[in-house]
């Protein structure tokens, strides 16, 4: 619908404000991207590893059965997950849209595999029951260190997407064990 409604056509944004406060504002030197993500990295921690709402997901995640058997309302606790994922692909579409000064429905289309790779680099279990925000952090800070190398030494994208595949089958036996 998007796509429909912008014409295939970015949506120029021309909002300093908004530039200032999701793309090219700081506060004591620290860019405001960087301060956005510290802040919701902070928040998920205290979220899920300190909260009874975080241990009902990592209960949810590993074993759904026995959960519901300990009272975790699972249906609650993955709507609640699905609405607390949406509004934080949110706020990431705010920040990349204040960096490109633009607003494009199709700019993210194909880094699903980065998302992927990033969150199981990071530790957590495509299995459920396992995760953590610090290592999903890192994990995509290796994955965007990574796409910034192969585009520097020119491999082609469908290369790039091998690559990527390889290091989540390759990240994913490993954590099996």
């Amino acid at each position: 619908v998007a796509l429909m409604v912008t014409n295939t056509k970015p949506v120029i944004i021309t909002n300093e404000y908004y530039f200032a406060i999701f793309g090219e504002g700081s506060v004591l030197g620290i860019p405001a991207p960087i301060l956005w993500t510290l802040g919701v990295a902070i928040a998920g921690i205290l979220l899920l590893h300190y909260s009874v709402y975080g241990r009902r997901v990592y209960a949810a995640g590993g074993n759904p059965t026995a959960a519901l058997y300990s009272g975790v309302h699972i249906k609650q606790v993955t709507t609640l997950a699905f609405v607390l994922t949406g509004t934080l692909a949110g706020l990431a579409s705010l920040i990349l849209s204040a960096r490109s000064h633009a607003a494009r429905p199709d700019v993210v289309q194909g880094m699903e595999l980065d998302v992927i790779a990033s969150v199981i680099l990071g530790g957590c279990s495509l299995f459920g029951g396992r995760g953590f925000v610090l290592g999903t952090l890192l994990g995509s800070l290796i994955i965007g260190t990574l796409n910034n190398g192969l585009v520097l030494l020119g491999v082609s994208s469908s290369l790039q997407l091998v690559i990527k595949g390889a290091i989540i089958v390759a990240a994913v036996a490993f954590t099996r064990r």
